[in-house]
């Protein structure tokens, strides 16, 4: 028997809320995508939801950045199967060797937590960038405008949403520093003058991905084999 999915949120009590005809044709979608498709009733909203969360999960993991190009290695340690699941413990961990080869991060507070998320979950009526790299191939997000674009009439729904997402992420230890442009940002110019540092601690401040950790949490970086 197969493992029923936890439902995450209850957004169901918002009422007026409307879902793209093309959503019904998600579960298929999410078959090909992860290893544990919804066997709940799309039409469903709070189960709905649930489903495009572990989406989003997926897709950030699966868009953390390669070394030096498409051909070499990621700075993920993270293997195909970890990747290609909806598991949020790699974002709930402080041990970074564990999840990067590299990294650079900084302690952060509310504002730009919230400024990153809102690049990965945008409010009605943000101007999106011609120029995007990770995003448009991300099944999360795709599907997420196409909800902005049917309730284009009705925030209040959008904000509930939101809200609701922005909650859960709030448990995790770290999140992409998100960008307009970009999911994963790994540039080096400006990091230290935003106070940040780039683990392993071995002189190295070459590229790696930008991080977020709570402003009151400690990172940890052994350095893996």
């Amino acid at each position: 028997m197969k493992e029923r999915t936890t439902r995450y949120f209850s957004i169901s009590a918002y009422r007026g809320i409307r879902l793209p005809a093309s959503t019904m044709i998600l579960a298929q979608t999410w078959k090909t995508m992860t290893h544990s498709p919804p066997e709940q009733d799309t039409r469903n909203i709070d189960m709905f939801l649930t489903n495009l969360f572990r989406q989003m999960v997926i897709d950030i993991k699966c868009k953390t950045p390669n070394s030096k190009g498409i051909a070499t290695l990621s700075y993920s340690r993270l293997n195909q199967d970890d990747r290609n699941s909806p598991d949020e413990a790699p974002f709930q961990t402080l041990q970074l060797d564990t999840v990067f080869t590299a990294v650079w991060y900084t302690r952060a507070g509310y504002e730009r937590w919230r400024m990153a998320f809102n690049w990965l979950l945008p409010p009605l009526n943000t101007r999106v960038s011609a120029r995007v790299q990770n995003y448009s191939s991300c099944q999360y997000y795709k599907t997420w405008h196409r909800i902005l674009e049917a309730n284009r009439e009705n925030p209040r729904v959008i904000e509930a949403i939101r809200e609701a997402f922005w909650k859960r992420i709030c448990t995790w230890s770290w999140i992409p520093m998100a960008q307009a442009n970009k999911m994963w940002a790994t540039f080096t110019q400006n990091a230290q003058k935003w106070e940040f540092r780039r683990l392993p601690a071995n002189g190295e401040q070459g590229p790696a991905p930008f991080i977020l950790i709570h402003s009151y949490d400690v990172s940890i970086f052994i350095g893996a084999a």
